[in-house]
């Protein structure tokens, strides 16, 4: 606790698919922040549509990684 972020560059993770709380928290562990325009009504029923960086992209820490979120149902639609 109280220990600085470093300042090294870390490759965004991937996601897509993960519900909204998962990714923040995947996130916090590499000081880059989540942020949606998406409406969060359940933040663990919604999942990670898709990211303004891309996985493996480097981001540095306390950057912002932006989410389009859709409800969990919605993600299997047009899925066979």
């Amino acid at each position: 606790a109280g220990a600085e972020p470093s300042a090294d560059l870390e490759p965004v993770p991937e996601l897509r698919g993960l519900s909204y709380e998962t990714a923040r928290e995947v996130l916090s562990y590499y000081g880059v922040y989540l942020r949606t325009d998406s409406s969060v009504t359940d933040a663990a029923g919604q999942v990670v549509s898709a990211q303004d960086i891309e996985p493996g992209e480097l981001g540095e820490h306390g950057s912002v990684v932006t989410v389009t979120l859709v409800d969990a149902d919605d993600s299997l639609l047009g899925e066979y």
